[in-house]
């Protein structure tokens, strides 16, 4: 199997793991407005999302600038896997601490 592949794998592995282990933060950090389950999906999301996108800008990077970056030890896939969790973990707290925005009204007794 090749270096990037065990990359992935582990990248994947850790980012289950670290999905498991924020409910409780999603518990105590989400607004007070907005549901439990509402705003883990939300926080999913965007982590999902973010942490991915970075994921896949650094593969780009490492093929294209630095070839051998992912097979240079266990300190570069540890700054690989931080670079890519913590702006995503900080991303999708800060949107379950916002307010869910209001739906308008399904009533159209003021339309014309």
């Amino acid at each position: 199997m090749q270096t990037t592949s065990v990359f992935a794998v582990m990248f994947t592995a850790l980012w289950l793991a670290a999905l498991i282990a924020f409910i409780p933060w999603v518990q105590k950090t989400r607004h007070p407005d907005s549901k439990p389950l509402g705003a883990y999906l939300i926080f999913l999301a965007v982590f999902t999302i973010t942490s991915y996108a970075i994921y896949l800008v650094i593969l780009a990077l490492q093929g294209a600038v630095w070839p051998g970056l992912l097979e240079t030890g266990l300190v570069h896939a540890i700054v690989v896997i931080i670079v890519c969790f913590l702006p995503a973990f900080l991303l999708a707290s800060w949107m379950i601490a916002r307010k869910p925005p209001k739906a308008p009204p399904l009533d159209d007794s003021g339309a014309a």
